[in-house]
């Protein structure tokens, strides 16, 4: 487990920050409150699972990491097939997508920064679990959700009750909040959260247990999603689309390298699928026939 001195020295520097500044104060008791109400809501359409079941519902030793940039758009029909034949991760607005059938979809915060104005993330929340529920690619998905009381965007839906179709949920807990940290190999030592909700996803597929996770859809070198003809687009976020993704600034890049180097040891190798990446400086891009010839490196 994640240390109890890590976690005591966490909430000691989280009372701190209520105390001082009374918008963090106020953040901390809604999430607290969420917290409380979602503990004790009945959702009898969801199965939670444990770790166990979800490394064994792997169906290959791939698989694909979808982030939400505009390249998505020009994968071809016949790489939907390929990366169907594969396992499927999709995290945060994946859930707008029409392209292959997910295997899994990560959850975490939805709508920083506009937690207390219910106007902008009961609806936001709202069209999430609509595009998950009513959405065929997300059938079978296994919904993987942040636990604990940091959770306020899911701890919002479970005590709204908003998730309504039957499905498998597998619950974790934040770990380390570090850009050096390395990824974790077990739940019981929690999901590294680093730069962007992107390594919490690769951590839970190291946990998972795929050698070979494909990082397709991370683009970085704009801002552009591949919705945004129909939904919300960067500009609604306060980003500037024509300009590199806000987490290269705050170092995605080398922390993706680390892991690369962390990993590899460990039998696990991380790809690129998008060759305009902005990763491609630190990760191979993918092709079928690398891993084929045995390029496991």
């Amino acid at each position: 487990m994640f240390s109890k001195k890590a976690l005591w020295r966490r909430t000691a520097n989280q009372i701190y920050w209520m105390l001082r500044d009374p918008r963090i104060m106020r953040i901390y008791l809604a999430c607290i409150a969420a917290h409380l109400r979602a503990k004790y809501a009945h959702n009898p359409h969801l199965t939670e699972i444990d770790e166990a079941a979800y490394r064994a519902s792997r169906r290959s030793d791939r698989v694909f990491v979808f982030g939400s940039g505009a390249s998505l758009n020009d994968i071809t029909p016949q790489e939907w097939e390929h990366i169907a034949e594969h396992n499927t991760f999709g995290f945060s607005m994946f859930v707008y997508q029409n392209f292959v059938r997910t295997d899994y979809h990560l959850l975490r915060e939805l709508y920083i920064t506009k937690e207390f104005d219910k106007s902008f993330w009961l609806p936001y929340s709202q069209e999430f679990v609509d595009h998950l529920d009513n959405n065929p690619h997300f059938d079978k998905t296994i919904l993987i959700a942040q636990a604990g009381w940091h959770a306020m965007t899911v701890n919002r839906m479970l005590a709204l009750k908003q998730l309504r179709k039957p499905r498998q949920i597998l619950r974790f807990y934040t770990g380390e909040r570090s850009a050096t940290a390395p990824p974790t190999f077990s739940l019981k030592d929690g999901v590294v959260h680093s730069i962007g909700t992107m390594t919490d996803a690769v951590n839970l597929a190291v946990i998972g247990g795929w050698k070979h996770i494909i990082l397709t859809g991370v683009d970085l070198y704009d801002g552009r999603y591949f919705w945004e003809k129909k939904h919300a687009s960067a500009q609604d976020f306060g980003r500037d689309p024509n300009a590199v993704h806000n987490t290269v600034n705050n170092g995605i890049i080398q922390n993706i390298e680390r892991w690369r180097d962390f990993l590899a040891p460990h039998g696990v190798k991380l790809w690129v699928y998008n060759p305009r990446s902005l990763l491609t400086s630190v990760l191979p891009v993918y092709t079928p026939d690398a891993i084929q010839d045995g390029d496991a490196r």
